[in-house]
């Protein structure tokens, strides 16, 4: 092991900030776009269709909700690599789990609250109704993303919480297994059972795409966070995962676009977008070390508090759409919108960037004195913070 990372750490603050910048404008969009419909639930219906629904279906945005594929990439890899170069034979667990926790689990909490009593719909529904406890109740364990009648529940993006939750917890498994076979076949397995599932769940589910808990199941997804455990294991040994140009990249990127053409996109979207993000941050990483170009500067404190900014973003974005509006104009020009999008953006990272400050940063002081009080430090010192 002798590739190290402290120079590059600015690069994942970077790189999440894209990830939520992707995740914010697909839910952006939901507010006011309209996409091209199915035809016999295969193809596109191109056929006279306004421009502006073509324009929605392909842009750019309409594949930002491959943020969280990014996002899990991301986790997979630094969750890995801290373990690697702490230079421990085996993870204590409970120590890996209580640091997951305060990093992770306070500002949910807030959030979780908060969104529950959000507005009189939302306490009326999980707090006065006994019928809308269980909803509450599997949100704090982490299990809502289990049934389709909890995991979009008070605020739609929980979903991906639980998913990461639960990641965490075969993580012991992922190691072992890495260990048996090694990370390359158990990686290839991964993906050959995420096929095989896709397979099985377009069987079941061909014509409504809409078993949400059968498509955010933990396993399946398991490769997509394995991807970026086996770029950072490669990584620390001096190795790269995909050899792959630009110029491919970007004719992959393409294709992976074009195949929106066709309903079977939505089964093997996440593993395509999962790869595509892996191959980009592994070229992106392996740049040589130089000075933060403008738009990296400007993305690192986005990247920072994207934690909170994905807590807080989707249930606003909504009646903050509704009172920022160009000059009147974006209510009969839709397309305008766009441009009304860069003061929410603001506003949301002035939020979450208090967030960060006041809850997550102090949540995370909080965990690690109180895991010295607990017990002594570990001289092996897992899990940097890089995490």
């Amino acid at each position: 092991m002798d590739k190290k990372l402290p120079n590059q750490l600015h690069r994942f603050d970077v790189m999440r900030g894209v990830a939520i910048l992707c995740v914010f404008y697909f839910h952006f969009m939901m507010e006011f776009s309209q996409e091209v419909g199915y035809r016999n639930y295969l193809v596109l219906d191109t056929a006279n269709q306004p421009f502006l629904h073509l324009f929605y279906t392909f842009f750019p945005a309409a594949y930002g909700a491959t943020g969280v594929q990014l996002f899990l990439v991301i986790s997979g890899f630094l969750i890995h690599y801290s373990f690697l170069r702490s230079g421990a034979d085996r993870l204590d667990f409970r120590s890996f789990m209580a640091r997951r926790f305060w990093r992770i689990y306070p500002p949910y909490l807030l959030a979780l609250f908060f969104f529950t009593v959000y507005d009189a719909y939302h306490t009326r529904t999980f707090l006065l109704d006994p019928a809308g406890w269980w909803s509450v109740v599997s949100h704090v364990l982490l299990i809502h993303n289990l049934s389709d009648s909890t995991i979009y529940q008070i605020n739609s993006s929980f979903w991906s919480l639980a998913l990461e939750w639960q990641l965490y917890l075969i993580y012991p498994a992922f190691l072992w297994l890495s260990r048996r076979f090694g990370i390359r076949a158990l990686n290839l397995g991964l993906i050959a059972f995420n096929l095989a599932y896709v397979v099985f769940w377009a069987l079941i589910d061909i014509r409504s795409n809409q078993n949400s808990a059968l498509m955010f199941f933990v396993l399946p997804n398991w490769c997509i966070w394995g991807l970026g455990a086996w770029m950072a294991e490669n990584f620390v040994n001096g190795r790269r995962t995909f050899r792959i140009s630009t110029p491919a990249l970007l004719a992959l990127t393409a294709l992976y676009m074009a195949g929106k053409y066709f309903y079977v996109w939505h089964y093997f979207a996440h593993l395509g977008a999962a790869l595509l993000w892996a191959m980009a941050l592994e070229k992106y990483l392996w740049q040589p070390d130089r000075p933060n170009r403008w738009w990296e500067s400007l993305l690192v404190p986005i990247g920072l508090c994207s934690y909170s900014f994905y807590l807080i973003h989707q249930p606003i974005v909504g009646p903050l759409t509704e009172y920022i509006s160009l000059f009147g104009l974006s209510t009969r020009f839709r397309i305008l919108t766009l441009i009304d999008s860069l003061p929410i953006i603001f506003i949301l990272v002035l939020l979450s960037y208090s967030l960060y400050q006041w809850v997550e940063l102090p949540s995370i002081s909080f965990g690690k004195r109180w895991l010295k009080n607990r017990q002594k430090a570990s001289p092996r010192g897992e899990l940097a913070a890089a995490d």
